[in-house]
């Protein structure tokens, strides 16, 4: 099976995650720790003293960056409603449900996608950290969380996420 070929039919055949929290530290939720890290790591580079600047002299970058992270709360609120889990679940553990439907028609990671936009609102200060925290972001997610979830979800839902996965995009169109 190449690593090319999307409609692998087991989940051995999916490329295994390059890292992932095993034993208790495998509650942790990798996904938020690392947008959570590019996130801190974009507001240090654009400087908090420019931040404080813009806020002191009228701008809307504070708000901005405020503003598009309770946007992301609120969406990931909302999707895991969509997805039948109480307020409380995390992805640990087997998948239970299988949802398809709503936003879950155009891409396979909506919540991972609501990530973007604290990420995407750091271009106020700086397009370039912006841009830079996206693609470490994706790159990050593709080679951990979502490797292990695939996985999770091939085995538990075989050839039903199979047909999914040739069908919906990982990410967006």
């Amino acid at each position: 099976m190449s690593l090319l070929n999307p409609a692998a039919a087991h989940a051995n055949d999916l490329p295994a995650p390059l890292f992932a929290f095993s034993g208790k530290a495998a509650r942790l939720d990798l996904s938020a720790m690392i947008a959570g890290a590019l996130l801190a790591i974009g507001i240090s580079r654009v400087g908090p003293a420019a931040i404080a600047n813009d806020f002191q002299a009228g701008g809307l970058g504070l708000y901005i960056i405020a503003t598009s992270y309770a946007a992301f709360l609120l969406s990931v609120l909302l999707l895991q409603r969509a997805m039948k889990l109480s307020m409380s679940a995390t992805t640990f553990g087997q998948p239970q449900t299988f949802t398809t439907s709503g936003v879950f028609k155009f891409t396979r990671n909506p919540i991972y996608l609501s990530f973007f936009m604290p990420l995407a609102a750091l271009s106020y200060f700086s397009l370039e950290t912006a841009i830079a925290s996206i693609v470490i972001y994706v790159t990050a997610m593709n080679l951990t969380v979502i490797r292990k979830e695939e996985r999770e979800l091939q085995s538990a839902f075989g050839q039903d996420y199979t047909n999914y996965r040739n069908s919906v995009p990982r990410w967006f169109a």
